[in-house]
């Protein structure tokens, strides 16, 4: 019965969400995540994010950030994270520094093989000297599942991003992909995602295939 809840809540989840179709003209962008992560206890995690983004069609880097951080374990269903994350982004040939605080309490359920979180995070952004608060609500949806002896897990997650500055949505992330663990302390994300950007009223989508390794030591 559980098992059945669980597709339910995600076929709802996929055919709700309001996604953009993807365009011939969507920009195609390769992203790679490295985590590598380091138990201090039982309930408190420092962690280190290293990201890069290659974009116009996979020709050229055009995003990479470096994000140290920490992670607390407050309940079974509640943690709360803070990170510093240092990015680079490049514009019209031209790279811009961003200093970014992110502020992030997650609340996490599961059932059964079913796992839900809700990431909250509340962004401190400093680009160039300009500062701006961002918030961004990720729902994500994992189901465990064993296929003949293969164990992996498919995900389905859409996260969006309010700007404080704007007054308004700036961008919405839609995304399914599927996580493996490689061994005990090494695992491997694989997904697509469809971004939306909002600028000045009118919506763009880039088309995304990503991977995230995560390392525990």
């Amino acid at each position: 019965m559980r098992n059945r809840i669980g597709w339910i809540a995600l076929f709802i989840l996929l055919n709700a969400l309001p996604v953009t179709p993807a365009e011939a003209d969507d920009d195609r962008q390769f992203w790679n995540t490295l985590v590598l992560h380091h138990a201090l206890n039982k309930k408190f995690e420092s962690h280190l994010a290293m990201h890069s983004r290659e974009l116009d069609d996979i020709s050229t880097l055009g995003v990479y950030y470096a994000a140290p951080g920490f992670l607390y374990t407050l309940t079974e269903h509640l943690a709360f994270g803070l990170n510093y994350k240092f990015q680079r982004l490049k514009a019209k040939l031209v790279w811009t520094n961003e200093h970014r605080i992110e502020i992030q309490p997650i609340v996490k359920w599961n059932w059964d093989r079913l796992k839900f979180s809700l990431r909250n995070r509340l962004e401190y952004r400093n680009v160039e000297g300009v500062v701006e608060w961002r918030l961004r609500e990720r729902f994500r949806f994992k189901h465990a599942m064993n296929w003949g002896g293969f164990k992996f897990a498919p995900f389905i997650s859409d996260e969006f991003f309010y700007s404080f500055k704007t007054g308004g949505l700036s961008q919405n992330r839609f995304m399914v992909g599927a996580a493996k663990d490689i061994t005990r302390q090494f695992g491997l994300d694989i997904y697509y995602m469809y971004k939306s950007n909002n600028r000045r009223g009118d919506w763009f989508g880039e088309n995304v295939i990503g991977t995230d390794f995560s390392l525990r030591f």
